[in-house]
């Protein structure tokens, strides 16, 4: 099942020089909640928060947090895309 409705917008960060580089994924639910992810190379490296929370200054855990092994696989495809589209520039 898609848990994400639509990408909104992808970008990679090189996290300074000795650092993992990671990308950041802005993305709607199904349920039209704004999200962003942190998404790192290795597997199961991801987290996700909600956009409105974080507007609120909430980023606890239990209250802005969310399985992000349910968003992981769409989100990896939306990142393999943008590497697809920025290599052809």
């Amino acid at each position: 099942m898609n848990m994400i409705a639509k990408i909104l917008k992808v970008a990679h960060h090189r996290n300074g020089i000795a650092v993992a580089p990671f990308y950041t994924v802005l993305f709607k639910t199904q349920k039209d909640d704004l999200k962003v992810a942190v998404v790192f190379d290795d597997p199961g490296y991801v987290a996700v928060l909600d956009v409105d929370l974080i507007n609120k200054n909430i980023i606890e855990f239990g209250q802005n947090s969310w399985r992000d092994d349910q968003y992981e696989a769409e989100l990896r495809s939306a990142i393999e895309k943008f590497e697809l589209e920025r290599s052809t520039r």
